[in-house]
């Protein structure tokens, strides 16, 4: 009997305290855009890029480039990789629309062309 009375309490508990928040309606937008900002930083930006790659049996890849962002309507990214030398010149570039579509394109320097990649 006590146990059920504990659990009937903290139920009660929780659904008091959650109250206030099923009064007003969430803004999925308003939302979203608190999310992307708080995960990306608006300032443009260059940086070093060292990837290391590692598992259970001790194997080891390593992978170094530059990381380019640029801010605004339209969100760029873009990852140059410099090394291992049979990677280097990769490019990977993403594109955010707001709205619209993202897109991602891919360089491959042995061919010599990018190609965009199906809007997500």
């Amino acid at each position: 009997m006590i146990t059920h009375l504990a659990r009937c309490s903290a139920g009660a508990a929780l659904a008091v305290a959650l109250l206030p928040q099923a009064a007003r309606a969430i803004d999925v937008t308003d939302l979203l855009g608190r999310m992307q900002r708080a995960v990306e930083p608006g300032k443009d930006m260059r940086a070093e890029v060292e990837l290391i790659i590692s598992n259970e049996s001790a194997e080891r890849v390593q992978w170094s480039g530059h990381f380019y962002r640029l801010s605004g309507a339209k969100t760029r990214r873009r990852l140059v990789v410099e090394s291992p030398l049979d990677l280097r010149g990769v490019c990977v570039g993403f594109e955010r629309n707001g709205a619209g579509p993202d897109h991602v394109r891919i360089y491959l320097p042995s061919i010599g062309a990018s190609g965009p990649s199906k809007p997500t």
